[in-house]
């Protein structure tokens, strides 16, 4: 057994090719935002569940959500994000970007106006 097979045995309770199945059946690419691994390949995600660590690898099977590349895996949710703190990191964003919209908006009707009192003088 190689030590990559070790490692998602222990770790996650899979063999190397339910990996490869999980894998095959995301294409290839991470299950968040569909990017192929650039140098490593995809990270197991696992929901965080009090005493995963002592399961048996049959029970930690039953919490994998799929694979994901380093940033998805590390930065959105290996801290063990909920869905409603995603919704309410959606929302933020989406208020951020309505805001920039109409600041957008704002500047080039100001700007148009500028160069119409200019034309007229």
């Amino acid at each position: 057994m190689t030590p990559r097979e070790r490692h998602l045995l222990k770790s996650y309770g899979l063999s190397l090719d339910e990996y490869n199945q999980i894998s095959q059946n995301q294409k290839g690419v991470c299950a968040v935002c569909g990017a192929s691994p650039k140098t490593r390949s995809l990270h197991v995600d696992h929901e965080h569940v009090k005493g995963y660590k002592n399961m048996p690898a049959e029970q930690k099977k039953l919490f994998i959500r799929g694979l994901l590349c380093f940033t998805c895996n590390w930065i959105f949710l290996a801290r063990g994000i909920s869905i409603e703190k995603a919704r309410s990191m959606v929302s933020y964003l989406e208020a951020y970007g309505k805001r920039k919209l109409e600041r957008r908006h704002l500047a080039q009707a100001n700007s148009n106006t500028l160069a119409g009192s200019r034309d007229r003088k």
